[in-house]
């Protein structure tokens, strides 16, 4: 039974992508000469869109185009089938009465007539239709600039302890510290968050309690990771801890420990429990959509790699 569910899902959700896919169609028809000097002799381009319909007519009457005397008929329907209807001349019945599949994405190229002049073909290109941006408000959330740009960005505590590094575009940046705090950071005020610190020229700097100072190395700002500037205000909370440094240590005796000798694993948890900043969770994220306009013009975000 679960699995006739699972197939059932599968479909649906098969279906729906391809009904979701919108789709136009550049078809290019041309005729390739036998003749040396005349090698291609390009007829038609035309853009087809769902519902519509075109027709060309080869004719003494009209025009005669190569390939002698017939009349083509294309159309796309909502499930991006392409459908052709060449007719010749003087002939009952069409010559060619094909249907395609286009929302595979893959361009075929399709031979209508061949004659002892040469052949007349047809490219079929199938294209995504992009939602056309509307005008926009110039501003920081449509450009990114909201946003942290991190790239090995290092977490060091009092000048002394280093914690850990950042990757990643994020609006927000989350530091938990078993037994200390959990550290919340924006460059804008999240959730009603209030200013914890300042950003100057590439740092983070925020005054913790018991005089420690948090500082952030490396910090870009925007899809460019721009570091000069500041100072400039950093929102964020800082919270209880919701994890104990029990929690710490349980982590790093089951997962921190894999090939190392018993001599360093030793040393390891010796400076784990003495060390109170050690860290358990280092995460990005964003609270708000991406605007359309930073996904049209630079992508869904996610890496090192893409910012900076």
């Amino acid at each position: 039974m679960n699995k006739l569910i699972l197939l059932l899902l599968l479909t649906t959700n098969s279906l729906l992508a391809k009904e979701s896919l919108k789709l136009y169609v550049d078809t290019t028809m041309y005729f390739v000469s036998n003749e040396a000097s005349v090698k291609i002799k390009k007829i038609s381009q035309m853009k087809k869109y769902y519902g519509g319909f075109n027709e060309i007519h080869s004719s003494h009457e009209w025009r005669l185009y190569p390939g002698g005397v017939w009349n083509i008929e294309t159309r796309l329907n909502e499930q991006n089938i392409f459908s052709i209807v060449f007719w010749i001349k003087d002939k009952n019945k069409p010559e060619i009465n094909k249907d395609f599949n286009v929302s595979t994405l893959e361009m075929t190229t399709f031979t209508l007539l061949k004659t002892n002049k040469g052949e007349l073909k047809i490219n079929i290109v199938p294209k995504m239709i992009e939602e056309e941006l509307q005008p926009i408000k110039l501003g920081a959330d449509n450009f990114g600039l909201n946003h942290f740009c991190l790239r090995n960005s290092a977490i060091i505590v009092d000048d002394n302890f280093y914690v850990g590094k950042l990757t990643g575009f994020a609006e927000r940046i989350e530091l938990r510290f078993p037994n200390f705090y959990d550290i919340d950071i924006s460059l804008i005020p999240l959730r009603d968050w209030k200013q914890i610190g300042t950003y100057n020229n590439g740092e983070i700097s925020i005054d913790m309690d018991e005089n420690h100072i948090l500082t952030l190395l490396n910090v870009g700002v925007g899809p460019s990771g721009y570091q000069k500037g500041g100072p400039f205000k950093v929102y964020g909370a800082m919270k209880p801890p919701t994890h104990d440094r029990n929690d710490l240590l349980e982590g790093k005796e089951k997962y921190g420990f894999k090939g190392v000798s018993a001599r360093i694993k030793k040393i390891i948890s010796k400076a784990n429990r003495e060390n109170k900043f050690s860290i358990i969770g280092i995460t990005t994220g964003n609270d708000n959509n991406t605007s359309k306009h930073l996904k049209r013009t630079i992508g869904d975000i996610f890496s090192d790699e893409d910012c900076g």
